[in-house]
Parts: structure tokens; sequence; C-alpha cells
């Protein structure tokens, strides 16, 4: 036999084949418990901490339904006498480590406080300090309840790091009104999902 001759063109592409089926969506639960702050112990909403007596109320929809963005209540934080900042925080255990979590919340204002909410990991009890982000709604940037309730999104890529055991959420309402009426700051629907 001869010495084998040059390879061929290539032919023409097959058929494209049939797109597979698509994947179960998976959607985890809201990491936050009592993210609706429908339920309160002493004027604070259960299951989060921080606020000094007198520095949070429940605001209910029956007595004012422009204070609630869902449900039946939402939490107003407010300043005392020779304190306008106060914070609002929960530290929900997490059921996925290196997965990548997001945040949502509603907030309104009346007045002109500022709001910084922040997200940050921790391992136990101690802050995971390169792993956080905070998202500052600067003076007279939230909305009154002329506006109704602005719906506020981390879009991150926060990815928890694979020591993490919970996830901190807080909320800090600066230049509040010492009077605890004029320059509040209202929270609502807080959800942490991956």
């Amino acid at each position: 036999p001869g010495a084998t001759g040059p390879t061929g063109a290539d032919g023409l592409p097959g058929e494209k084949g049939e797109q597979g089926a698509t994947g179960p969506i998976v959607q985890l639960p809201n990491q936050i418990t009592n993210g609706g702050m429908e339920t309160f112990s002493d004027d604070i909403p259960t299951e989060w901490f921080g606020p000094a007596l007198a520095q949070s109320a429940q605001v209910l929809a029956s007595d004012d339904p422009d204070l609630v963005h869902s449900g039946n209540s939402a939490v107003m934080l407010m300043g005392t006498t020779g304190t306008t900042s106060t914070t609002l925080s929960q530290n929900p255990e997490i059921d996925v480590q290196g997965a990548s979590f997001k945040c949502s919340f509603s907030a309104m204002a009346e007045g002109s406080p500022s709001l910084i909410a922040t997200l940050i990991f921790y391992k136990g009890k101690t802050p995971i300090s390169s792993s956080s982000t905070s998202m500052l709604i600067q003076v007279g940037s939230l909305p009154d309840r002329t506006m109704g309730y602005g719906q506020y999104f981390f879009m991150t890529d926060m990815v928890a790091p694979l020591e993490a055991t919970n996830i901190q959420i807080s909320f800090t309402a600066n230049n509040l009104s010492e009077d605890g009426v004029t320059d509040v700051v209202y929270i609502d629907d807080v959800f942490i999902y991956i």
C-alpha cells in the first residue's frame, strides 16, 4: 500500500441536540427571624436586640396603615433626651457557609435622619472583620410617609467564610430627634437570603 493521503476537509456540523431540563431552583428561607417586625417584647421586636428602652416602638397598621410596609406592624427607631442615634441588630445562625448572601429591607422616615445598614459575618461571637459591607442612606434621603416605604437591596457577592457560624444585620439610625417624634426611622420586611 502507498502512503496515507492528506486529511480531508472538516464535514458540516451535526444538528444541535435538545436543551436539557432546567434544574430545580432551590430557595432557602429567610435567614432572619421576625423580619416582618410582627412580634414585640417591651417595644423591641422579638429576636432583635440593641435599642435602649424607649428608643424603639411597635407601630401598628390598625393605628396608621401608612407606617407599616406589610403585615400588621413595623418598628420605629427614635431618639430620647440626650440620645440622637440607636442601633437595632439580629445575629441569625446561617444555614450555608461558602454561599453568597444578599439582603433587602424596607425603610422610611419622618424628618431627616440617616440610616446605616451593615452586614457582617461572625464566628461565634467574634466578627470576621474582612467579611462585612455597609449601606449608608444619607440625611434626608429616606422617603417619608407621603412617598411610602423605600425598598433597599444589598446586591453583593458577599460570600460566607467557611468558618462563619452566623451573620449580623444592624440598622443604625442617626440624627434622630430627642423628642422621639419629629426625626424617626421605620423599618419593616428585613430579609437575608442566598
